[in-house]
């Protein structure tokens, strides 16, 4: 998608031109990608994540280190916000 941007030319008259992404705003939407896949599939609410991550390390499935960098992983992709 390209967004229009107002030029004037040398004799002052106005119009518009398209910019094309650069390939910094292209390498940057290949990158947030997956944490935008991530924010859209898990759940607006830390409440089933705490209560799943817990339950996986009471029952012994996960050690709570891992269970605890699980719950603080889902707490960073919820604050994350891309550019838009």
């Amino acid at each position: 998608m390209t967004d229009p941007i107002t030029t004037t030319s040398i004799d002052g008259q106005a119009g518009t031109a398209n910019r094309s992404p650069s390939r910094t705003d292209q390498l940057a939407g290949v990158l947030t990608a997956p944490v935008t896949l991530a924010q859209r599939l898990l759940p607006a609410s830390p409440t089933p994540v705490a209560l799943a991550t817990g339950a996986l390390a009471l029952a012994g499935l996960v050690e709570w280190p891992v269970a605890a960098a699980l719950g603080l992983g889902y707490l960073a992709l919820r604050g994350w916000r891309t550019p838009r």
